[in-house]
This record gives structure tokens, C-alpha cells and sequence, in this order.
């Protein structure tokens, strides 16, 4: 469902207040990595016991400017 969401492009140029309106509160502020300022878990990789994570950065207008799929 979330590479569906991102090939959309839906979450381009979104602001936080309609990231969160769309996919409800992030986990926890400031465990993000790489650059990333919203975060969500999604959970055990399939077939694997590492965590995939959605993670958002926002540009210079607090507008989203990258998403990307990061598994630790």
C-alpha cells in the first residue's frame, strides 16, 4: 500500500499538518536518520526481521520534498 501511495506522488508537496491528516500521527520526533523529519514505522520486513520505515523530508516551504523506503 505505501509504494502505491509514493508512485502516486501524493505525498509531493504536502505540509506536515496534511502528512498527518493523511497518514495520522509519526512515530516518535527526533529517532528519524538521514535527513528524514517525519517518520512512520511500517513495519517487519516481509519474510525478515528488519523494520521498514517511511521517511519524509520537508524543503525550505515546510512543503514535502522527498519520501523514500529505509529498512534497518
Amino acid at each position: 500500500m505505501v509504494h502505491d501511495l509514493m508512485r502516486s506522488d501524493a505525498l509531493d508537496g504536502l505540509t506536515e499538518a496534511e502528512v498527518i491528516e493523511l497518514l495520522g500521527p509519526p512515530h516518535e520526533p527526533g529517532l528519524g536518520a538521514g535527513g528524514c523529519d517525519l517518520h512512520y514505522l511500517l513495519g517487519v520486513e516481509f519474510g525478515g526481521i528488519d523494520d521498514r520505515w517511511l521517511f519524509l523530508a520537508f524543503d525550505g516551504e515546510e512543503r514535502v520534498d522527498r519520501h523514500w523506503i529505509y529498512t534497518d
